[in-house]
């Protein structure tokens, strides 16, 4: 092989191999130049799966309609806070109410025992009437979240309608 074809196939793409993970391809491809080395490592790392949140007993895990009411009531907590952060003009980031959560009823939503279910609730229910389209339509007689007993696991999420 000349010097001209060692060069042309150096610079070509490679596809390299990995016995230990079959399904892994690798492109090794230069910028125009040629680069002869020896003891090349190359480190590929799978992506892991995130571990599966365990379910505590005793917990609204044990109910699922029980934490996903938790949960809806926080997405539309967060979904009045951004129409009014909106309205203002303000930035809104999210996840404000989940570290409010935790620091009044001290767990989180999916580790709240049964028995703090309820007042969770409320705590939720009470910041979500306390935003100001919360107030709005408290003061125009129209429902702002959908209670427990009609709650169908995804409950009324639709916008309020404003003169």
């Amino acid at each position: 092989m000349s010097k001209t074809e060692l060069c042309d196939a150096k610079r070509g793409p490679r596809i390299i191999e990995f016995p230990a993970v079959p399904t892994v391809r690798q492109n090794v491809t230069g910028d125009g130049n040629v680069v002869a080395g020896r003891d090349v490592n190359i480190r590929v790392r799978r992506n892991s799966r995130r571990a599966a949140f365990p379910r505590p007993a005793g917990t609204v895990c044990d109910d699922p309609r029980k934490v996903a009411y938790l949960q809806y009531l926080a997405k539309r907590y967060n979904q009045f806070r951004a129409w009014d952060a909106k309205r203002k003009g303000e930035e809104f980031k999210g996840g404000f109410i989940h570290g409010k959560y935790a620091q009044k009823i001290k767990y989180a939503i999916r580790t709240t025992p049964l028995d703090q279910f309820e007042r969770g609730v409320e705590f939720l229910q009470t910041r979500i009437l306390n935003t100001f389209i919360g107030r709005k339509m408290n003061a125009r007689g129209q429902r702002a979240f959908s209670s427990f007993d009609e709650f169908d696991g995804e409950g009324d999420m639709s916008e309020p309608a404003f003169d």
